[in-house]
């Protein structure tokens, strides 16, 4: 006896149906605002960053924020917040576990600390 597809699995054919309808034109711009939000959700930002972050430009974002933490409070705070970033960005209930930004943002989080420690060294 064959059984029709269950309820979930019908959800996610639905939710795969809407995401391919959408026209190119708008899902670059439900991508930016979407990768935007998720970023400044993983990252606790206090304020909006002054440009609308991406997964290409976070790296150029935590360089500054992190030279800017270590110059006004600590190079240890400075730190503190990219592993907090780091730690936020693996947690289940912060951002999907499928978002494609997670290793990108992990990678800008490693360099930005290795040059952050690099800097403090020398």
């Amino acid at each position: 006896m064959k059984r029709g597809p269950s309820q979930q699995e019908q959800a996610s054919q639905n939710k795969r149906q809407k995401e391919g309808s959408m026209d190119g034109a708008a899902a670059p711009a439900v991508s930016a605002d979407r990768e935007h939000l998720m970023l400044v959700k993983v990252l606790q930002l206090a304020q909006q960053p002054a440009q609308k972050l991406s997964v290409a430009n976070v790296g150029e974002f935590l360089d500054g924020e992190a030279n800017r933490i270590a110059g006004e409070r600590s190079l240890e705070d400075a730190v503190m917040f990219l592993a907090a970033g780091w730690r936020r960005s693996e947690e289940g209930g912060v951002v999907p576990s499928t978002w494609d930004g997670i290793a990108p943002l992990q990678e800008a989080v490693l360099t930005a600390s290795l040059a952050l420690l690099l800097g403090a060294s020398s």
